[in-house]
């Protein structure tokens, strides 16, 4: 089963993912574009290509994942698209086909109901509403279910390991 964590920047996606891939003791698959882009400081500069790129790779890194596990990732391609549309204005079909033929089971959405704090990796400070919503649109075109995180510290954890113990409870598996 692969649970993704996606929201907009600075919602505790990482901290969340780590907590509950310790809490099942399932697999943990890490934002590639973090590693990518944290080589490029001092100076963050990307382009459209090292964003697509960057899709890619989370895709190829998530796909090749065991799938006899439970898997937690710390965002996926709904993230790339929303990073795509609103940083250069673009729709890229080949990561919205691939997001499609390889959905995750479910996605927790981290609301932006925490404090933003600095991180130079970080773009927008002031519209994680907008980007929000951009998830929101973009989980919703491809009908994957989804559950909303809200709450500080703990109570966000709670929160996530309720929603995902009744999504696991309502799914039924092949023997």
């Amino acid at each position: 089963m692969r649970i993704v964590l996606t929201g907009p920047e600075s919602t505790a996606k990482s901290t969340l993912c780590r907590n509950l891939s310790q809490y099942y003791k399932g697999s943990m698959i890490p934002e590639f574009a973090r590693s990518f882009l944290e080589d490029q400081l001092p100076v963050l500069e990307y382009t459209l290509e090292d964003v697509i790129y960057i899709g890619e790779k989370q895709y190829d890194i998530s796909k090749n994942s065991s799938i006899n596990n439970l898997i937690f990732e710390d965002t996926d391609l709904v993230n790339i698209l929303v990073w795509l549309r609103l940083k250069f204005d673009h729709c890229d079909l080949m990561l919205e086909d691939k997001l499609s033929n390889f959905p995750p089971d479910l996605y927790l959405i981290c609301l932006p109901d925490i404090e933003w704090s600095f991180d130079p990796l970080r773009d927008f400070k002031g519209n994680r509403l907008l980007v929000l919503k951009e998830h929101i649109k973009v989980i919703k075109k491809f009908q994957t279910p989804f559950r909303f995180v809200s709450g500080l510290g703990r109570k966000r954890l709670t929160q996530s390991i309720f929603h995902l113990d009744d999504y696991i409870s309502s799914c039924t598996f092949a023997p």
